[in-house]
């Protein structure tokens, strides 16, 4: 992965390409993915669980800038 600066009008990543395909179109209407799409929302659900389970500081992560404001989750709009 590589953080980039703001040359190019705001921060960004360099992330590895991984082979594979984005077709949400496909995913979403062909019958050849019906049984896919009962199973994708646990799998991103696991996935994203992975991710938030990540040290931060152990994997050299602390380093990266904090996300703008706009990307930060308002809390008390979710509160009961």
């Amino acid at each position: 992965m590589f953080l980039g600066d703001d040359s190019l009008g705001g921060s960004f990543f360099i992330v590895r390409r991984l082979d594979g395909e984005t077709l949400p179109r496909r995913l979403l209407r062909e019958d050849a993915y019906g049984e896919a799409r009962k199973q994708l929302p646990a799998q991103l659900g696991a996935a994203l669980a992975r991710i938030h389970t990540i040290d931060v500081a152990a994997n050299g992560l602390d380093a990266l800038p904090a996300p703008p404001m706009t990307c930060r989750p308002r809390r008390s709009r979710w509160a009961l």
